[in-house]
């Protein structure tokens, strides 16, 4: 049976065809963050390297994932300014960002930087965007530079 139908039934049949493939990408939209709307960061490490070096030779290496339970926290405050929280206490940080990143840069009463930067890269099945943090001490009286690069996801 072949049946007729108006223009208004037509159009309330396409808004509706529309609108419900809508609310399924908008659902999909919803499931992924922005980085840039994201105001705190805890880090959960899925590998880490522990390097030394001296005079620009790797002398030391070891796999360290002490950083996997998301017990590091960076918290922004506002534009340039940040807080790190984690094993040895908390303190100010300097915040930077880009289109496609934001980095947390903690400089140490020493003058080492350990920098911890997330990416606008989204891993659905981690859940959390992709992160990176470098750890560095500078040993003057040894000579040596010490390094631990985490990779893992922010979340």
């Amino acid at each position: 049976m072949i049946r007729k139908m108006s223009l208004f039934g037509m159009l309330a049949a396409v808004l509706a065809v529309l609108s419900s493939g809508a609310v399924a990408q908008g659902q999909a939209a919803f499931a992924r963050k922005s980085l840039q709307d994201m105001t705190s960061f805890a880090f959960y490490s899925k590998s880490g390297v522990f390097r030394v070096y001296k005079l620009g030779k790797v002398i030391e290496e070891k796999k360290d994932n002490q950083l996997q339970n998301g017990k590091l926290k960076f918290l922004i405050l506002g534009p340039g300014q940040a807080r790190i929280i984690g094993n040895n206490g908390a303190g100010k940080v300097t915040l930077h960002r880009t289109r496609s990143s934001v980095s947390f840069v903690e400089t140490t009463l020493a003058g080492d930087q350990h920098i911890f930067t997330v990416h606008d890269e989204w891993d659905e099945k981690a859940g959390g965007f992709r992160a990176i943090y470098i750890r560095t001490v500078t040993s003057r009286i040894l000579n040596e530079v010490m390094r631990t690069t985490y990779k893992g996801h922010a979340k």
